[in-house]
C-alpha cells in the first residue's frame, strides 16, 4: 500500500473576496504554515471561532496546517484555545470532499514528531487521539511506521495496542517489517502468534516482507575495515539480530500451527495454514535472490522438503543464489553433505547447468560489491570455479540449448567487462606511476644534496641522530618508490590473459603498497630534513612543521581506505567468502526430528 502526506492547499484563493472572514482565514492559513504564533493569536483576538474553522480547500484546520509543517510551539500554543471537537477534526481525502482524511494528530504521526504528538494527546482527555483512524481507514501508529518514524512508533505502540483489530495487527506487521523496526515487531509475534499465518489486504504475510528483506550479510563486504562508520555499523547488527529473531520466532509458530492443525491441512487443502505452508515455496526463492540466509535457514530448517523445490524455470536456490551472486547463500550448499550433488544436477528450461549459470553476468548492484572492473572480474571468476567444484565434471563442457559451453558462455557475457578490467588496470597503473616517479625523482634529488654539505667527502653531520635519519628515511623512499614504479610497469606488460586476473589484484597491493611506504618515508625524511635545518634556535618553526607532514599520509588512507580494503579482501580474503559461518540448513531440524519421509522419493 502506498500512501501519500496530503500537500496542503491555501484558503479558498479562487474564491477570496475582501471580506473579513476570508483574509482572516487566509492569514491564519499563512500563520500556521510559517509557525507565527503572533499572528495567530492576533486573529484570534479579532475572532475566536476561526481557529477552530476549516482554512483550506481541503478541509484543514489550522491545527493540520501547523502539524504538517512540524511547527511545535504554535501547536502547543494554539491546541489550549481550540475545542476538543475541533482538534479531532478530519479533513477531507479527496476533491469531492465526501471521504473522511486525517486529524491533525495524523500529520504528526505522519512527521515524526513525538514531542508534538504528546502535546496534543496531554491537550485532549482519554486516548481517542491515537485510535481516531484517519485516511484509508489507517490508525496514526500504522502511519507513523509507513513512514519509518520509529520513535514515534515506540510512543504510539503501548497507547494503541488495545484498540487494533487484526487487520490492524497484520498491516502494521508487515509495515515494521518493511522499515526494519524489528523489536515492536517481535513483541507483536510473541503476543499473537496467530499473526505467523494472517494476510494484510493484498495477500501478503510477515514472511513475504521478511523474504524480501536484503541480508546484512553482505554489507560485511562493504563496511570491511570501515571504522569511521562505527555507529552505522552497529545498526545494522542489531537490525541483522532483530530480523533473525523475528524469522525464527515466526517458523517456530507457524511449525506449531502445522503440528497442533495437522488434521486440518490434510483435510482442506485451501485453509489458512495450507496457504501460507504452499506460499513459503515462492517465498525461498525470493529470499535467495535478496541473500536472505537467516529467512531461508530457519524456513528450511522448519520444512526441509523446500530444499528441493525449484521454480518455474527449473532453478533450486542454490541455482538463483549463484545467478544473483549471493555467496553466503551458496555457501548453505556446503552444510547438507552428498545431497549438494543432487541438487546441482538440475537443469533450466535452456538446459543451462549451475555453472552455465556462473558464466552470466549478474545484476549491476552485485557487480559492485567490489571496486573496479579488474576486481569485478576476478570475484567473477572466483564464482565461476568455486561452482566448477559443486557440479559433474561433464557439465564443465556440457552445453545448453544455444549450443555453449559454460566457459563460452562466461567469455561472451563478460566481454565488456574483460575489455573494462584491462583499461582499469591500465590507467591505474600509468596514474599510479606517474607519483611513483615523482617521489623517486624527489628522494634521488635529496640524496645528491646533503644537508650542510661534506668534509673531504665525509657529510659533515654524519654523527648527528636528525640527519641518519634523514639518509634512512631517503633511501627507502627511493627504493619503494622505485619498486612500485617497477612493479607497475609489470601491469603494463602483462599478456593480460585471463588466467592473469589471479596475480594482477595481488601486483596491486603490492604496488599500492610500496608506494605507500614511499609516502610515508618521504614525509619523515622531509621532516628530519627540516629539523636539521632549524635545530640550531629556531625550533619553534620545525614543531608545526612535524605536526602537519603526517597529514598527507592520513589523508591517503582516509581516502582510499575503501579501494585498498576492497583490494585487499579481493586478493587474500575473498577466497573465504565461500564458507559457511554460523548458518547450517537443516541443523535445528535435524535437532528435533528424523529427515521426512519424502526425502526418499526426492533422492
Amino acid at each position: 500500500m502506498t500512501y501519500c502526506l496530503i500537500s496542503i492547499t491555501p484558503l479558498f484563493v479562487s474564491n477570496l473576496t475582501v471580506e473579513d472572514g476570508a483574509q482572516r482565514k487566509l492569514q491564519l492559513y499563512r500563520a500556521a504554515i510559517t509557525g507565527q504564533w503572533e499572528i495567530a493569536a492576533k486573529i484570534h483576538e479579532d475572532d475566536p471561532k476561526v481557529i477552530n474553522d476549516r482554512i483550506t480547500e481541503s478541509g484543514d484546520t489550522a491545527l493540520h496546517v501547523a502539524a504538517a509543517a512540524g511547527h511545535t510551539q504554535f501547536v502547543s500554543r494554539l491546541i489550549p484555545i481550540m475545542t476538543p471537537d475541533a482538534v479531532r477534526i478530519k479533513n477531507y481525502a479527496g476533491k469531492d470532499k465526501k471521504d473522511p482524511g486525517n486529524t491533525a494528530f495524523c500529520h504528526a504521526a505522519i512527521t515524526g514528531n513525538v514531542e508534538m504528538a504528546d502535546i496534543m494527546v496531554q491537550a485532549v482527555e482519554g486516548l481517542d487521539l491515537v485510535t481516531i483512524r484517519g485516511k484509508e481507514n489507517n490508525l496514526p501508529l500504522y502511519l507513523a511506521a509507513l513512514f519509518g518514524h520509529k520513535k514515534m512508533v515506540d510512543y504510539l505502540y503501548e497507547k494503541t495496542v488495545d484498540g487494533m483489530n487484526d487487520q490492524d495487527r497484520i498491516g502494521l506487521l508487515v509495515t515494521l517489517v518493511d522499515n526494519d523496526m524489528y523489536d515492536i515487531a517481535i513483541k507483536m509475534v510473541e503476543d499473537h502468534p496467530e499473526l505467523a499465518i494472517a494476510e494484510d489486504t493484498n495477500g501478503k504475510t510477515a514472511f513475504h516482507a521478511l523474504a524480501r528483506k536484503n541480508s546484512d550479510h553482505q554489507i560485511a563486504w562493504n563496511d570491511g575495515i570501515d571504522l569511521c562508520y562505527g555507529k552505522e555499523v552497529q545498526e545494522k547488527y542489531t537490525r541483522h539480530q532483530g530480523h533473525l529473531k523475528l524469522v525464527q520466532l515466526l517458523c517456530q509458530d507457524l511449525l506449531q500451527y502445522n503440528d497442533s492443525n495437522i488434521s486440518e491441512v490434510n483435510r482442506n487443502e485451501d485453509s489458512q495454514i495450507s496457504k501460507v505452508t504452499k506460499s513459503s515455496k515462492h517465498l525461498i526463492f525470493k529470499a535467495a535472490e535478496q541473500g536472505n540466509v537467516d529467512f531461508l535457514t530457519a524456513l528450511i530448517g522448519s520444512y526441509p522438503d523446500l530444499l528441493f523445490e525449484l521454480d518455474e524455470n527449473k532453478r533450486s536456490i542454490f541455482h538463483i543464489a549463484v545467478l544473483h551472486r549471493q555467496e553466503h547463500v551458496f555457501a548453505l550448499i556446503k552444510t547438507i553433505g552428498s545431497i549438494k550433488y543432487f541438487l546441482a544436477t538440475h537443469k533450466d528450461e535452456n538446459n543451462n547447468n549451475m555453472l552455465h549459470l556462473a558464466g552470466r553476468l549478474p545484476p549491476q548492484s552485485r557487480l559492485d560489491v567490489v571496486t573496479g572492473a579488474a576486481l569485478q572480474l576476478q570475484r567473477e571468476l572466483l564464482w565461476f570455479e568455486e561452482v566448477k567444484k559443486v557440479v559433474q565434471p561433464k557439465y564443465i563442457e556440457d552445453k545448453n540449448k544455444d549450443g555453449k559451453t559454460p566457459l563460452a558462455v562466461f567469455l561472451e557475457e563478460h566481454e565488456k567487462l574483460i575489455d573494462d578490467g584491462k583499461t582499469w588496470m591500465k590507467d591505474m597503473a600509468n596514474k599510479c606511476m606517474i607519483v611513483a616517479t615523482y617521489i623517486a625523482g624527489v628522494a634521488f634529488a635529496a640524496a645528491l644534496s646533503v644537508p650542510s654539505g661534506t668534509d673531504g667527502g665525509v657529510p659533515v653531520l654524519l654523527k648527528q641522530t636528525s640527519f641518519q635519519v634523514f639518509t634512512v628515511a631517503d633511501g627507502l623512499s627511493l627504493i619503494f618508490s622505485i619498486f612500485a614504479l617497477l612493479n607497475f610497469v609489470s601491469f603494463l606488460t602483462s599478456r593480460r590473459q585471463l588466467e592473469d586476473r589471479h596475480s594482477l589484484p595481488r601486483r596491486l597491493v603490492l604496488g599500492l603498497g610500496t608506494l605507500f611506504i614511499s609516502i610515508a618515508a618521504l614525509m619523515f625524511a622531509v621532516v628530519a630534513a627540516f629539523f636539521i635545518v632549524f635545530e640550531h634556535g629556531k625550533l619553534g618553526l620545525f614543531v608545526p612543521i612535524a605536526r602537519l607532514a603526517p597529514i598527507p599520509v592520513f589523508l591517503f588512507i582516509f581516502q582510499q581506505h575503501r579501494f585498498i580494503g576492497d583490494v585487499f579482501r579481493s586478493t587474500y580474503v575473498s577466497t573465504s567468502m565461500f564458507q559457511p559461518d554460523k548458518h547450517f540448513l537443516l541443523s535445528a531440524y535435524m535437532k528435533k526430528k528424523s529427515l521426512p519421509n519424502s526425502w526418499g522419493t526426492n533422492l
